[in-house]
């Protein structure tokens, strides 16, 4: 398995084996006794490079213990070609302050690369150096530096990629963690070494900072109704989600898209995993299966003002005109089978030829029709069915037959019927669809979408949910990154 191991050198990240036993230089060590970085690591370094000392005369404790726990071998075993290591040091200018230049680590890196390569089975050019001239206590400064390097690590080839997070300075470690952790997302593990302890901890801070990545991302997906990129983000990113939550997110979102498409067969099938592992959210899991149970004409016209409510909301306007029309036509069909209508065919593109035989005095009187049947006897042209025709025949069979919750269906349809020049635009021309094209031919569109809504219940004496259930599947979604099952 290739990985990647990245170290921010700090100042303690080499130490002198035996104090006793090797003396360095005057101006090498700070007051406490430790190790300047830069005055110190340019003499071990020279000295490591003449045989005056051996690696064992040095120690690396933080970066051993990360080595150790992810298994590369010591010296002498066959060389590790899929392990990279990455180290990150300050080399600030020279015009930097005396006492902070002398804190950088840039020639502890240096030297750390040859112990590196006398001590671990690793390959020369696996060990990169980079360096920053910038302030490393800057956590502006550091965020640039980590965004633009991490760019820049060759982690196509890489399984895993490890943050060391015990050396460099606060600042760097938390813009090389938010860097990687955000970039490389299940991929990316931190590692720490506590104080005076030999092994090195995983810590799952970068799973975190992807799924907070995750849930802002899914958020705004959702808020747009964009179920397959919300279904492709999350199987993108199963591995930083919770086992449950990665079973049952998939399931849900793939019933959104089926019903969406009004492919209520394919939607019920999607959401039936989730019904009987779930717990806290059964109750509207349950509501949105039943929902799909009937693919009959009432339920895909309820979807369908759903669907227009839901393109208003994300303001596609073209499907928002498209939606209503249909709508429209669905109603209409309905309220003419009510009335003794019948069609020619599934479809109901076209009144049946003995129905229409029968009317021929009626629709004569509409204007539909001759009255000498000879007159038009291929009269297929004539009974193509469209809202206008069929508005015009609501009109006059229900007040032949006194059927005023017809009637009052039609009231409640005119704000509908404004729009239908829109819909023809779509279908016969290239100019835009607007808000402002839609609130001048029929008004804003709450009102239509209002004006749906009393229409179906002039139909069917049925309420409809005072939501769509779009944003009940949005509010399980996120409920179920929150914990909820």
């Amino acid at each position: 398995m290739a990985i990647i191991l990245c170290c921010n050198v700090g100042t303690r990240d080499v130490q002198v084996a035996d104090k006793s036993a090797l003396t360095l230089p005057e101006g090498c060590h700070k007051p406490n006794g430790e190790l300047l970085p830069r005055p110190a690591g340019a003499w071990l370094l020279e000295q490591l490079r003449h045989k005056q000392i051996t690696p064992d005369d040095l120690d690396f404790p933080m970066i051993t213990a990360a080595l150790d726990e992810l298994k590369v071998d010591r010296h002498g075993k066959p060389q590790r070609d899929d392990v990279t290591v990455v180290l990150f040091a300050t080399n600030q200018p020279e015009t930097t302050a005396a006492r902070f230049r002398a804190l950088d680590t840039v020639l502890f890196a240096e030297l750390l690369r040859e112990l590196l390569l006398q001590r671990y089975a690793l390959v020369k050019k696996r060990i990169r150096l980079i360096t920053t001239e910038d302030n490393p206590a800057d956590y502006d400064l550091m965020h640039a530096f980590y965004q633009q390097t991490v760019r820049e690590l060759p982690v196509a080839e890489a399984d895993e990629v490890y943050m060391l997070l015990a050396g460099g300075t606060p600042a760097m470690n938390t813009m090389l963690l938010f860097a990687a952790g955000t970039r490389f997302a299940a991929r990316a593990v931190p590692l720490y070494v506590a104080p005076n302890n030999r092994y090195a901890l995983r810590l799952d801070i970068s799973r975190q900072l992807a799924l907070g990545l995750l849930r802002q991302n899914l958020a705004t997906v959702l808020d747009a109704y964009a179920y397959p990129t919300a279904l492709q983000l999350v199987e993108q990113q199963q591995a930083v989600l919770e086992p449950e939550h990665a079973a049952a997110l998939p399931p849900l979102l793939r019933y959104a898209i089926n019903r969406q498409g009004m492919d209520f067969a394919a939607a019920r099938s999607a959401i039936s995993p989730l019904l009987t592992r779930s717990r806290d959210l059964r109750a509207e899991l349950l509501q949105l299966d039943a929902d799909v149970r009937d693919d009959g004409d009432l339920s895909m016209l309820r979807e369908t003002i759903f669907l227009a409510e839901l393109a208003a909301e994300r303001g596609d306007w073209a499907e928002f005109v498209t939606r209503l029309v249909r709508c429209e036509e669905g109603m209409l069909h309905l309220a003419l089978e009510q009335l003794g209508v019948r069609w020619s065919n599934p479809e109901r593109s076209y009144f049946h030829k003995t129905w229409w035989e029968q009317q021929r005095p009626l629709l004569h009187s509409l204007e539909l029709a001759a009255a000498d049947p000879a007159a038009d006897a291929d009269n297929t042209f004539l009974r193509y069915v469209d809202c206008p025709k069929m508005t015009v025949i609501t009109q006059a069979l229900a007040a032949q037959q006194d059927n005023r919750q017809l009637l009052q269906l039609l009231a409640d349809l005119q704000p509908i019927a404004e729009i239908r020049a829109l819909r023809n635009r779509i279908i016969h021309d290239y100019k835009p669809i607007t808000q402002s094209a839609v609130e001048k031919h029929a008004g804003p569109p709450a009102a239509l979408t209002t004006a749906l809504r009393t229409a179906w219940n002039t139909l069917t004496a049925q309420a409809l949910p005072t939501t769509h259930p779009y944003k009940v599947i949005n509010a399980l979604c996120r409920r179920m990154l929150e914990g909820a099952r």
